[in-house]
């Protein structure tokens, strides 16, 4: 809001500015910055016609090269935004996992001692039962 009103301060005054350079040239008979009319009605004529002609080409391929950095950007930020969500999830996901108070140190409960030894019988029957095929 503060700029729109600064804008809009800064061209009163300059039409204010005009006005006053109008009336005083009205008043005394002579123009303004003479020598300068002819100079600038030149320049502003080669303006006008590039904006015309060569600016709608210009600002087309300004808007292409605008649209694919602004894509670029957008999927940078996209990327970011799940990384951060996925780093999220992770911690969560690691603290309910967490047992607190468990100690991982120290000796195994006889029923896993069983399924332990389980194992390495079913393990020691296959490698037989390859070697036997293998004959």
């Amino acid at each position: 809001m503060i700029v729109a009103i600064s804008i809009f301060g800064v061209s009163s005054i300059g039409l204010l500015l005009l006005l006053v350079i109008k009336t005083w040239e009205n008043s005394r008979g002579r123009i303004f910055f003479a020598p300068l009319r002819v100079p600038l009605r030149r320049r502003s004529a080669r303006f006008l016609a590039y904006v015309r002609g060569d600016a709608p080409r210009s600002l087309g391929r300004t808007l292409r090269i605008a649209r694919r950095v602004a894509r670029a950007y957008i999927s940078y930020v996209y990327a970011k935004v799940l990384y951060f969500f996925e780093r999220l999830l992770e911690q969560g996901l690691h603290k309910v996992r967490e047992v607190p108070g468990a100690d991982q140190r120290g000796e195994a409960s006889p029923f896993l001692r069983e399924v332990a030894a389980y194992k390495k019988m079913l393990e020691r029957e296959k490698k037989e039962g390859d070697a036997s095929v293998e004959k």
